[in-house]
């Protein structure tokens, strides 16, 4: 996250969406609807997603990450080697519609502000990077 000019390599960067709360800050967002979840009785025994309205491709999210950071990296396309396209899952993309109708959430955090606190938190705690 502190280093200086390193590339980021990122594969199908303009192929794929993604919904980005639960790997990219997310968890802010998540646990806000998990909280509210458990209060309503509308709630109970219902299923559902939670995520944040826009998508952002892979190129716009490593591309904010790194500018973000700062630390003069830049982001460069892969080419998706054969051996793993049978595992590629394309775009993924939350539908947040039914917690929105029916318990009224909504995600109140933007890409650039999830990840600033993503880089944040592990600036904060270099310790927790050597542990995963």
């Amino acid at each position: 996250i502190d280093g200086v000019g390193y590339l980021l390599a990122a594969f199908r960067l303009g192929a794929a969406a993604i919904s980005w709360p639960f790997a990219l800050a997310g968890v802010a967002l998540v646990v806000a609807g998990i909280v509210l979840l458990v209060l309503p009785r509308e709630a109970l025994g219902a299923v559902f997603n939670v995520g944040h309205v826009r998508s952002h491709s892979l190129r716009e999210i490593a591309d904010t990450l790194t500018d973000l950071a700062g630390t003069g990296s830049r982001v460069v396309a892969t080419p998706w080697p054969p051996v793993h396209r049978r595992i590629d899952i394309g775009s993924f993309e939350t539908d947040s519609s039914a917690i929105r109708s029916r318990l009224g959430w909504e995600p109140r955090v933007d890409l650039p502000t999830g990840l600033r606190w993503t880089l944040d938190f592990y600036r904060e705690r270099p310790w927790y990077l050597s542990s995963t």
